[in-house]
């Protein structure tokens, strides 16, 4: 897998050539083993010992290694559109590493840990195609901070939605349509009245019932006022609190404009917003369900029923952001790593986060993108290798089998059953893991001829 990780960091500059390397070395082996403690994904005492004074070093600029991934996916973006750009944030506890320094409260209680905000670029087929953003942080213990009403923006930490968004729109390039999507945490009338450029828009779930201007004054009765626009049926995908399930859904849309808050009509950086409110409801849920309520603000022009459909799709997409974060926890368990600076742990941080949308994206490209060879994710050895785990004897055929056909193999070697659908990322991991033990068993007893 190293030629897509001199792909992905190409551009890091870490200001000699050396580092650059080891940094992409690392990178390498972790994929190749992901894995929170450095002993279990550097498995020589040379390579341990190397992983960790890269990470305790402060030229590892943790900076540097962001800008290199945010290069690598506007090159991979550039011409796409739409392209969405989900967002969301998650929380690290390190609570059971109390010697680890730098770390701040994530709870109640004694929990300690950081913070990361995460903007993912997806394709309008849900593909994940590279990091545009991230930022991490860490709140201060004993600190009482003012009403929020009473602070400015930049004070808050609120403001990283907007300062992922300026990002976004200085780092992607004008042929390159991108449409920021996020939860309910982004509703922030400072984040609508950011200037968009024109390949710049936005979908956020509504959070607060705003005041608009129409005869109903409020957002959710002026939406809810709104005629059916159409009704059509989706496959709810599963959540932790949830199976998975199909819902019929009824949608509205009314095009209103989002008044400034009356607490903020003296801040001159605010102005009404003209936004389309789109409402997704569920009439009849099944028993014992909770019904689908989405209220949904967008800058995106919205004609009829069939373009109110596909924004709601694109929102549901916003569940890969979630999808990345778990990758990050479950599959390459950085919450298990035992640095003992919160320094340390953002350098192996920014280098998991490399791994983890890498494994995401051969999850989902092998599922929507059926023509793909499997060789843009498997050399040749390895693709051979689980041919010959799935077929035994027969002939290796003469071209390689499809990325999907590859990624059902190489999660059947982590246990999972082709009964169940197509595979996830954790199933994924595991085999993975397996059938690179099997190509280290190979090259170590090389020349063998499959």
């Amino acid at each position: 897998m190293t030629p897509w990780v001199d792909v992905e960091l190409a551009n890091l500059d870490l200001g000699d050539t050396r580092r650059n390397k080891r940094i992409r070395q690392m990178v390498a082996t972790m994929a190749d083993t992901p894995a929170g403690q450095i002993t279990k994904a550097f498995l020589t005492r040379a390579e341990s010992e190397a992983a960790y004074r890269a990470l305790l070093s402060e030229h590892t600029d943790v900076a540097a290694i962001r800008a290199a991934v945010r290069e690598a996916c506007v090159s991979r973006i550039a011409g796409q559109s739409p392209v969405l750009a989900v967002q969301d944030t998650t929380v690290f506890n390190f609570s059971k590493h109390p010697a680890t320094v730098g770390l701040g409260p994530i709870g109640y209680g004694n929990l300690a840990g950081f913070l990361l905000h995460s903007t993912l670029a997806v394709s309008a087929d849900g593909v994940p195609l590279g990091l545009l953003d991230q930022d991490s942080w860490a709140r201060e213990f004993g600190k009482r901070k003012s009403p929020c009403d009473q602070r400015a923006i930049a004070e808050k930490e609120s403001n990283r939605w907007l300062n992922h968004q300026r990002s976004i729109q200085a780092a992607v390039p004008p042929d390159t349509h991108v449409v920021t999507v996020a939860d309910r945490e982004a509703d922030i009338i400072d984040l609508f009245a950011l200037p968009l450029l024109d390949n710049c828009d936005l979908l956020i779930r509504a959070n607060y019932d705003r005041c608009v201007d129409a005869q109903e004054k409020h957002l959710r009765a002026a939406v809810a006022a709104a005629d059916v626009a159409g009704t059509y049926t989706v496959q709810l995908p599963r959540r932790s609190d949830r199976k998975p399930r199909e819902a019929h859904l009824t949608i509205r849309y009314r095009p209103v404009t989002l008044q400034v808050p009356r607490k903020r009509k003296s801040d001159a950086t605010l102005r009404p917003v003209p936004v389309t409110a789109i409402l997704v409801t569920e009439p009849d849920p099944p028993k014992g369900a909770s019904a689908v309520h989405w209220l949904l603000l967008t800058t995106l022009p919205v004609a009829d029923f069939a373009a109110a459909r596909e924004i709601v799709r694109y929102y549901t997409l916003r569940w890969l952001i979630e999808r990345y974060h778990f990758t990050l926890k479950s599959c390459c368990q950085f919450e298990k790593s035992q640095l003992r600076t919160r320094a340390g742990l953002e350098r192996l941080l920014a280098l998991h986060c490399i791994v983890a949308w890498r494994l995401l994206w051969i999850t989902y490209a092998a599922r929507l993108v059926a023509e793909l060879p499997c060789t843009v994710a498997y050399t040749t050895l390895e693709w051979q290798l689980l041919w010959r785990s799935q077929q035994g004897d027969k002939p290796l055929p003469a071209t390689p089998p499809t990325l999907k056909q590859a990624v059902r193999w190489t999660a059947a070697l982590g246990s999972f059953s082709s009964s169940k659908g197509d595979p996830g990322v954790k199933r994924l991991t595991l085999g993975f893991i397996r059938l690179l033990n099997m190509v280290y068993g190979v090259l170590l007893v090389t020349p063998l001829k499959l």
